[in-house]
């Protein structure tokens, strides 16, 4: 889409998350209309205060005035207030649901399109951009439709009050309008720069954090300083330009004060020559001020969605990507299967070589196998494959005769657990922690679980047992207590059949042994697949499958 151009689709989009809050958004606008109306009777009564009360007004009249001021003053006070909060709660609401459906969504995007976005980028969306979208969600409407009917009231005092100095104010003001319009063009271009910028500095500053630790270790301090400092320069550069565009814009205000210079002197001498009080032109000078603020609100409105069209343009294309895992399509996993197989199995990642193309297998329910090959040859990808985190560019996997492409994925998830090497620690207590692989769990479950994983004990030596908060910003683990806990969420799971992608590699000798003397007894009928550099001496393996070599070698080899 040009950039320059107005996508009302897009608009249309992004408001619909406002307008499920319509009760609200009827209260705010009656409020608005309120509002709209307790200003625009100021100047009338500042009229009768010139005119009636300065030249022989009764202390009555004055009386009634001053009340009508005071109950105004309160009035607007009150709406104003009330307004703001109902219109902060539709927009945060609004926001907060734009925000949880974009992360549903890409959660359920499958790794090849979730690959494409970094944590920078993910974490700038939903937070950066959703916002930036969410200027629309406030009293933006309400205002706009307010502002059309006290653009009209607005119109008819003027004109009763003064048919000849409208017609010199109200065409050169919307001859203003007019040439405005498209004046929040390169706003909407200079804004969405701005955005970009701010993304790749989310990236850029989340990578750096990341990889502190390796950073230091390789002395390369200085080096992503510089870059950080390209991308920090980007962002003041396209932030300098933007505002320097908006104040070039804001410049027209010399216009509004020779209209406003030419009416005074018109109606200065209407009000000298007594066709005109001088209440009537302190009115008018006021309504003509006034009906700049629907103007400015219609101008500054335009501005604000042009900014938010870019942001809507990522957020909803990331939205549109249809790519999804569907959690409800196909048929539950076959607990009872007699056999899962490899059948000219082929994958390879996009613009890649493959890693594996023909694999053929046969692994009986209850084996126990191993698959090994150098990094890089693809053993992980199986792990992948099987818990179906990616699609086979060639041949399937069958459980008995069922492709796995046709087997619904929660469905699988529940029945194929996997271990990664370095398993992820939630920001959460060990107890949430390990029960998110089965959260109806009990304690005691959950206790046992942790106690075939040899994690129980750490876990008790901990400030708040059970209770301690782990995870990134809270208690860091070592790499072998991060699999034991992963290894825990799989003991309380008790899939059908279970991978192990190097999921031990962080133990010692010792705890290896009783950790995977555990895992032979407890999973005694499942199926267990060893993803390895080299089998491991403590596990009889039925088969052994090499994956670069593209064959099944004998048990012992």
């Amino acid at each position: 889409m040009d950039q320059t151009s107005f996508n009302w689709r897009m608009l249309k989009r992004a408001l619909a998350f406002v307008f499920k809050y319509w009760p609200l958004l009827l209260v705010g606008f009656f409020l608005t209309i309120l509002a709209g109306a307790l200003s625009i009777s100021m100047p009338w009564i500042h009229k009768i205060l010139i005119d009636d009360i300065s030249e022989g007004g009764s202390v009555d009249k004055l009386r009634t005035i001053v009340l009508a001021l005071v109950g105004i003053a309160f009035l607007r006070v009150g709406s104003g207030i009330l307004k703001a909060r109902i219109f902060a709660q539709t927009q945060e609401s609004a926001v907060k649901d734009l925000r949880e459906t974009f992360m549903n969504h890409i959660l359920r995007l499958r790794l090849r399109n979730s690959s494409d976005y970094n944590t920078g980028s993910v974490v700038s969306i939903t937070m950066l951009d959703i916002e930036k979208i969410g200027g629309l969600f406030g009293s933006i409407i309400a205002d706009l439709i307010t502002d059309v009917f006290k653009f009209i009231a607005l119109t008819g005092l003027m004109i009763y009050l003064s048919w000849k100095l409208s017609i010199i104010v109200l065409p050169l003001f919307i001859l203003l309008v007019i040439l405005m319009k498209d004046a929040t063009k390169p706003i909407q271009r200079a804004s969405t720069n701005v955005q970009d910028s701010k993304a790749r500095v989310s990236a850029m500053i989340a990578d750096c954090w990341d990889s502190n630790a390796e950073t230091k270790t390789l002395n390369a301090r200085h080096l992503l300083m510089s870059r950080l400092s390209g991308v920090f320069n980007n962002l003041r550069t396209s932030s300098v330009k933007l505002a320097t565009i908006i104040a070039l814009l804001q410049s027209g205000e010399v216009y509004i004060w020779l209209v406003g210079a030419t009416m005074l002197y018109v109606g200065g001498k209407d009000v000298i020559n007594g066709t005109m009080t001088m209440g009537s032109l302190i009115a008018f000078w006021s309504y003509m001020g006034m009906i700049l603020g629907p103007m400015d609100n219609f101008l500054g409105s335009l501005g604000t969605a042009r900014t938010c069209l870019g942001a809507s343009e990522r957020v909803f294309g990331i939205l549109d990507a249809d790519d999804v895992e569907d959690s409800t399509a196909g048929s539950d996993f076959p607990v009872d299967f007699n056999y899962m197989r490899f059948s000219n199995l082929e994958f390879f990642y996009t613009d890649g070589e493959p890693l594996f193309r023909g694999l053929n297998a046969k692994i009986k329910r209850g084996e126990k196998v191993a698959i090994i090959g150098s990094s890089g040859s693809g053993k992980s990808s199986i792990a992948a494959l099987l818990t179906n985190l990616y699609s086979p560019v060639g041949g399937s996997i069958y459980f008995d005769d069922i492709d796995i492409r046709n087997i619904r994925i929660d469905s699988l998830r529940r029945h194929v657990g996997l271990v990664f090497q370095n398993p992820h620690i939630y920001q959460a207590s060990v107890l949430d922690n390990i029960s998110i692989a089965c959260p109806e769990a009990s304690t005691d479950r959950i206790q046992k679980a942790a106690k075939l994983a040899l994690i129980h004990d750490f876990v008790l030596s901990l400030p708040d047992g059970y209770s301690t908060l782990i995870g990134d910003g809270y208690r860091e683990l070592s790499g072998g207590q991060k699999q034991r806990i992963a290894l825990a969420r799989m003991f309380l799971r008790a899939p059908s059949v279970l991978i192990l992608d190097e999921a031990t590699s962080a133990l010692d000798r010792e705890t290896e042994k009783r950790v995977v003397s555990n895992l032979l007894e407890h999973f005694a009928k499942a199926t267990i697949v060893v993803i390895t550099h080299g089998s491991l001496a403590m596990i009889e393996f039925d088969q052994v499958i090499d994956i670069e070599k593209n064959r099944v070698l004998p048990p012992e080899g």
